[in-house]
């Protein structure tokens, strides 16, 4: 805990101020994460399904099993 606060106290006696800039083009970046790792839970979603819905005992397993066959 002693770290953190002596570190904590270095930190605000090094006060500089810090210039920075985000083109445009940053803000498109991180919409296009968000909107990516969305969609890839959605598809990881869908595809185990099943095996969720098994693992929490919604479904039982021999309806399972017949699903996964047909499939």
């Amino acid at each position: 805990m002693e770290l953190i606060l002596h570190l904590w106290m270095i930190l605000i006696s090094c006060n500089q101020q810090v210039i920075g800039y985000i083109d445009p083009g940053t803000g498109s970046i991180v919409l296009q994460a968000v909107v990516g790792a969305i969609a890839g839970i959605a598809i990881a979603v869908r595809l185990f399904w099943y095996r969720i819905l098994k693992f929490f005992g919604i479904k039982k397993h021999q309806a399972l099993d017949d699903e996964e066959q047909d499939a």
